[in-house]
């Protein structure tokens, strides 16, 4: 396993994610670990419940932050649109595949 070294300690490469449980070694290809939900919370706390813990601190936090969230998503759709609509279609709102395409996968 390869380690990195800062400020005289031996560090771990660990990727995190936020998507399954994830937990994956380091391997020819890659000198990181891979870890997420209950895995990852183990990893860094030593705690199996952790992840549990967390979400049952936060209560109902997240919903009393839901309407300025809503608004602040729904104006991001909005512009995500508008700047899809500009960059990859065409004047009777069709998508135009071959730019949308070429923008996503050509070598540039």
């Amino acid at each position: 396993m390869q380690w990195l070294r800062l400020a005289g300690r031996l560090l771990k490469t660990l990727c995190c994610k936020g998507k399954d449980s994830l937990k994956t070694e380091p391997s020819k290809t890659k000198i990181y670990r891979d870890r997420s939900g209950q895995a990852l919370w183990t990893e860094i706390t030593g705690d199996p419940d952790f992840y549990l813990k967390l979400v049952r601190l936060m209560k109902d936090g997240p919903s009393k932050h839901r309407v300025i969230y809503k608004k602040a998503w729904e104006r991001a759709i909005n512009r995500f649109t508008a700047e899809f609509i500009k960059d990859f279609c065409n004047g009777d709102g069709s998508v135009n595949w071959e730019r949308f395409v070429e923008f996503n996968s050509g070598v540039q």
